[in-house]
């Protein structure tokens, strides 16, 4: 059986106030303000901490990053693979994912409202705590993610099978859902209730 990948805290650490380079590899950014696009760059056991991303990135991979206490509010991540990286108290408000690959990460406490995670792979990740109301995962490819205490309220699951996805520990109201792709799914028996709504039951 393959051995899970996880996060793990980068051991030594030079600092650096901008990116420059196609690998940037053992940086830590503190409180940088990152305004130019990144394209084809990799970056591999790097911390961003305290730091503001008004660009977006296109092609690019993550191995093993931190993200702490960011503010990636509308950023874009497209055709980007994210592998073992940890997202930690950050503002994240419509920080879009698309068509990435997002595998074995961990997203705690973080506000992730109107977020976008449209056509991409996501892979045993772990979100916990984290505001996700109003959130799209349109056409997602799922692979025993985990969902612990997260607001998902009104998020839309239009065209993703949730076969095997565990929410019952999240608050799920107002989400929409194709009912087609509604079997297997966990949920407590509040939840199922209020699940009736989509199937179109009527209780006497």
């Amino acid at each position: 059986m393959k051995k899970k990948v996880k996060y793990h805290y980068p051991q030594v650490l030079t600092d650096a106030t901008k990116v420059t380079g196609s690998t940037i590899l053992l940086k830590r950014f503190y409180n940088i303000t990152f305004d130019e696009s990144w394209k084809y760059i990799d970056f591999e056991e790097c911390i961003f901490e305290n730091c503001t991303f008004l660009n977006r990135n296109e092609k690019c991979t993550f191995s093993n990053c931190l993200f702490l206490k960011c503010n990636l509010s509308n950023h874009q991540f497209f055709y980007s693979g994210i592998v073992a990286c940890r997202f930690e108290n950050c503002r994240m408000v419509g920080v879009s994912f698309v068509n990435a690959s997002l595998k074995w990460c961990e997203y705690s406490e973080n506000q992730l409202q109107l977020a976008t995670f449209d056509s991409s792979i996501i892979k045993e990740c772990r979100f916990e705590k984290c505001n996700m109301s109003e959130s799209t995962w349109n056409s997602i490819s799922f692979d025993k993610p985990e969902f612990l205490d997260d607001n998902l309220s009104n998020s839309d699951f239009i065209d993703t099978s949730m076969t095997g996805i565990d929410v019952s520990e999240s608050n799920i109201s107002g989400i929409k859902i194709n009912p087609s792709f509604l079997e297997g799914m966990i949920v407590n028996q509040i939840q199922a209730i209020e699940l009736v709504e989509i199937l179109k039951i009527v209780i006497k």
